[in-house]
């Protein structure tokens, strides 16, 4: 009977095309796993055919390594629970916010938008667009301003955001990012649940609205911009409002579809969001996952938690500066002695939990590329990882090789990946 099934199987995953080369998120804009932006993310379609072809509906799906928790929001979709964890504080933070997002009823999110486009219209100053040095200490602070300084020091926003957006831009950040605070600090039995979704949409602008307009890994690695420029970031917000807006209701409306008679809420009430380790998940049971699904990280290609610098900013979180060096194989840790070793290893403990939480004849499905730097020089990163999740107890019953097409989602010099599928023995 299982081989049978996995028969039929095959010949449905051997028909779909994984490259998905015509989707990103400039195509699918009211996609809503194209809000935000998050650094080297699959493509929704991989964990929407997974979902569908390796589980059912009510069953549970995971992913140990979350990022902005496409997984999980495909899973919902489909009418099942899911497990989310993820290291990055910032990434966890986008994921609760994302499924308030999809959780709100859809005359709350356009109230909510009304009543920001009537605030940020109005009592607009007359602003110093200019373009100007940037990097020096004595322009940044003197023109940010007085006002501005007394609030990044009132709030808790780390200063180095001076050093980032133009000084007007500065401002209007600052504007949009006291009224969520006002919102937040409203009494709970007064306030609209909707501070997550104007989050969402602030943090999703930053690196719109940032001067730095290098690659992403400019920011990760704390490159600060040579000349300031203006961005309009009220317009930004609002426009983002709006896209999330419209992405919100294409997503229930696909779920709907999908769910006849079940409710969002309960199917994210009977979810679980988690913040840490990906080797060890001791409040959940053995055998109790139906599906996992992952991109783990890659041998020393990013730096997940770094990415985050523009988020930290205005949220800032004590993981950014202690978590960097707990995360699995990080690129920031490339020259240290050992790191390749200690990369394997972690994978080791992750797949034994994985194996441990998972079902009998249920699938494990990893999606995980070569990297092209110096520490992987003569290491077959992708078999070295078959290998030993085949040692721990799994079988091998998929692999292909997908390309990525854009080059803004490759990552490390990544310009393929495999997607592999095991499944655990009966």
């Amino acid at each position: 009977m299982t081989d049978k099934r996995n028969a039929i199987l095959l010949e449905k995953l051997n028909n779909i095309n994984w490259d998905f080369d015509d989707y990103n998120s400039s195509k699918y804009p009211l996609d809503i796993n194209s809000i935000p932006w998050y650094p080297a993310t699959f493509p929704a379609p991989i964990p929407k055919y997974l979902i569908a072809l390796l589980s059912q509906p009510g069953e549970k799906v995971m992913d140990p390594f979350g990022g902005k928790g496409t997984t999980a929001l495909e899973a919902i979709k489909q009418g099942r629970k899911f497990v989310y964890n993820d290291i990055n504080p910032h990434a966890v933070n986008i994921m609760n916010w994302l499924l308030e997002t999809v959780g709100a009823s859809e005359d709350l999110v356009q109230e909510m938008l009304i009543e920001e486009r009537r605030t940020l219209q109005n009592g607009k100053d007359e602003k110093d667009t200019g373009s100007y040095q940037g990097k020096d200490e004595d322009i940044a602070y003197t023109r940010a301003g007085k006002e501005t300084l007394e609030y990044i020091k009132e709030t808790g926003i780390r200063e180095d955001a001076v050093y980032w957006f133009h000084s007007e831009t500065l401002k209007e950040l600052i504007r949009i990012h006291k009224r969520i605070d006002e919102k937040e600090h409203i009494r709970e039995s007064d306030r609209s649940k909707n501070v997550g979704i104007r989050k969402l949409a602030f943090v999703s602008i930053l690196k719109e609205v940032c001067s730095q307009r290098g690659h992403f890994s400019y920011v990760t690695d704390n490159c600060r911009p040579s000349e300031m420029k203006y961005y309009d970031a009220e317009a930004a917000y609002l426009e983002m409002l709006e896209r999330i807006k419209l992405a919100c209701t294409d997503y229930k409306r696909q779920f709907r579809i999908l769910n006849k008679n079940e409710q969002i809420g309960q199917l994210i009430g009977d979810s679980i969001v988690r913040s840490g380790d990906a080797k060890r998940f001791v409040e959940l049971t053995n055998e109790s996952i139906d599906l996992i699904i992952t991109s783990p990280p890659y041998l020393c290609a990013q730096d997940y938690i770094l990415t985050m610098r523009l988020n930290d900013f205005f949220y800032p979180d004590q993981g950014f500066i202690e978590l960097p060096f707990k995360e699995i194989g990080p690129r920031r840790l490339r020259t240290r002695s050992g790191i390749v070793d200690s990369y394997f290893n972690d994978m080791n403990l992750t797949v034994r939990e994985m194996h441990r939480l998972l079902k009998k004849g249920a699938y494990f499905c990893i999606i995980i590329g070569q990297g092209k730097g110096k520490v992987s020089e003569g290491i077959d990163v992708i078999q070295k990882v078959i290998e030993n999740v085949v040692k721990i107890g799994f079988s091998q019953i998929y692999r292909t090789t997908r390309s990525i097409s854009y080059r803004t989602n490759r990552i490390g010099g990544v310009d393929k990946e495999d997607l592999i599928i095991f499944q655990k023995a009966f």
